[in-house]
């Protein structure tokens, strides 16, 4: 399995370190600011074009049966990016041979410390920014399979933040380990739905 993407692509990684021998080997391909897009320049991110179409190659290399695509979209779509553009690259990713998991926008907040935040509200309970329009979009671009976080910490736009265990954020999106152990079993569910070797 191939994990490509930005930051948003990265968090999803700790989480998946312990699925031992019988799991699938985890490969991650990620570049801060750089939405797994084929082709795709971005303002102030000069390497993210050649990042991005090196990962043709590196699919090629390693033939992954399964290649997640993710991604912080809110800070892309409308803007350097559009449905089409994912779809071109999940289209391209499909004929390499590999099936396509798209994990959707996950919770994004509106403060960069979720420990003072907790702090100050003494409340573990956070509202996200919108998210089920623009998953909604991104359901719909040919992905082989679609996968929404915002379930996994969120009713609504209500989302915990931290539980008895820690802290699930540290910052104002990216998981902790505890926050991206709770996508393990989405991604490992994913591709057995796929039906594709553990």
């Amino acid at each position: 399995m191939l994990i490509w993407g930005d930051s948003f692509a990265a968090h999803l990684v700790p989480g998946l370190a312990d699925i031992g021998a019988d799991g699938p080997v985890i490969h991650q391909y990620t570049a801060s600011g750089c939405p797994p897009i084929l082709g795709l320049a971005v303002p102030r991110r000069s390497e993210c074009r050649d990042f991005n179409d090196r990962a043709v190659d590196l699919i090629r290399e390693l033939r992954p049966a399964v290649v997640v695509l993710s991604a912080r979209w809110e800070a892309y779509l409308g803007r350097s990016v559009d449905e089409g553009r994912i779809a071109q690259t999940i289209a391209g990713v499909q004929d390499m041979g590999a099936k396509v998991v798209l994990v959707g926008q996950s919770p994004s907040f509106d403060f960069d410390n979720p420990y003072d935040f907790v702090y100050r509200k003494g409340a573990a309970v956070a509202r996200s920014a919108p998210a089920e329009a623009l998953n909604a979009g991104l359901a719909r671009v040919g992905a082989d399979l679609f996968l929404d976080p915002m379930p996994v910490f969120c009713s609504g736009r209500s989302c915990t933040i931290a539980n008895g265990h820690g802290y699930l954020f540290f910052d104002n999106g990216h998981y902790t380990m505890q926050g991206s152990e709770r996508l393990k079993p989405l991604l490992l569910r994913a591709i057995g739905q796929l039906s594709v070797p553990m």
